[in-house]
């Protein structure tokens, strides 16, 4: 729902479908190979106390050992592939990795506690999966991600949103072991979301593991753009209500990217019709703005790495222009986890600078201008 493509598919989700496929594989291979190995992928008190197996903390979140935990688990993953097109890959990867670490502790630490005051009320084998780790992405799926406003409850009731709630609802009603799992997933994302101990800023993936990543397993984990071809009409009333909002929302993203690139066309006219700033300089701040919506510039490498010159200026040379502080300074105005923030997301650097001018630091709105623009 985030971009100018079909919902469908995998496209420019590669972490989602490589997490999708490892877990899926491993959990399916394990089911027909039995239980003599599944042992290896689930751990007791007795494992990390005694036998000192801290290996299987790990190996625990690898794998579903319950079939129709797995069927569930992927479905919610799959809704939740939006988070990337959202967010970028990257940011999406420390996402899942932050979370990862905490519902492994606070697991653990459920696992110590139940078991210390209400004896024989957990099963000996504690098998999360990475059930944690896929619910604590509930949180932002209700704090960001909006809903359209619906007439009645059956139709609200139908929406997307809610039918995702009620999968999640089917893995929290399965057993005691199910309810804890989902309340350290909760839990997880809370702390994630409210940057506890400051965890967004110091656990993620390095950058130079995300380009190397990027390098080696991109070529196996991109998809293509889906083509523009018209989907069939769903089935059943749900899948229709769904296409419907999907189509709304698309039209929306488009009116309001049309919206603002013309606003942002006003400006420029009116920059160069100011007659304090000399006609060179006027030139070339209007080719800057009309450059950002006509084509985005391809540096070296797609990861954020900050090119020589703005989109529209002369290369410096080390020199500063006369010409140029009224730049720099409008520049130097943006803040730079906002930049950050979309160039994770795969966008030029000179682009979303000028996106973020254009639109007075509104991530939103750049966020339309760079995918109108591409």
């Amino acid at each position: 729902m985030w971009s100018q493509y079909s919902n469908f598919g995998f496209y420019k989700t590669p972490v989602s479908k490589g997490f999708l496929s490892c877990v899926g594989c491993l959990s399916v291979l394990l089911f027909i190979l039995g239980p003599s190995y599944q042992q290896f992928f689930a751990y007791t008190t007795e494992s990390l106390t005694e036998k000192l197996e801290i290996w299987r903390l790990v190996t625990s979140k690898l794998v579903f050992l319950d079939t129709r935990n797995l069927l569930l688990g992927l479905l919610l993953m799959y809704n939740f592939r939006v988070f990337e097109k959202r967010y970028g890959s990257t940011k999406f990867a420390s996402y899942l990795l932050a979370n990862g670490v905490l519902t492994t502790f606070l697991e653990v630490a459920a696992l110590f506690a139940v078991q210390n005051y209400q004896q024989g009320s957990i099963p000996i084998h504690w098998t999360p999966g990475p059930t944690g780790v896929v619910v604590s992405m509930f949180v932002p799926f209700f704090f960001d991600l909006p809903y359209l406003t619906v007439q009645n409850i059956a139709s609200h009731l139908l929406s997307g949103k809610w039918f995702v709630y009620i999968v999640g609802l089917q893995i929290l009603a399965q057993s005691t072991q199910s309810i804890l799992v989902v309340g350290c997933g909760l839990l997880s994302g809370l702390l994630y979301r409210s940057n506890f101990l400051r965890l967004q800023s110091w656990l993620r993936i390095p950058n130079p593991l995300s380009r190397l990543a990027a390098t080696v397993l991109g070529p196996i984990l991109r998809s293509k753009p889906p083509g523009d071809v018209t989907l069939p009409m769903g089935a059943t009333l749900e899948l229709q209500r769904q296409q419907r909002m999907d189509l709304i929302e698309q039209q929306m993203m488009f009116a309001q990217a049309r919206q603002y690139r013309q606003q942002a066309r006003q400006r420029g006219e009116a920059f160069r019709q100011r007659p304090t700033i000399s006609a060179p300089l006027a030139a070339r701040s209007s080719g800057s703005l009309a450059s950002m919506f006509r084509q985005r510039r391809n540096p070296a490498s797609n990861t954020g790495d900050t090119p020589d010159t703005l989109p529209g200026t002369a290369p410096s040379n080390g020199q500063a222009s006369p010409n140029q502080p009224s730049t720099s300074r409008d520049t130097n105005s943006i803040p730079e986890e906002h930049v950050q923030q979309l160039t994770d997301m795969g966008f030029n650097r000179g682009a979303v600078v000028q996106a973020l001018l254009a639109t007075h630091n509104n991530v939103s709105m750049a966020t339309n201008l760079l995918l109108q623009d591409g």
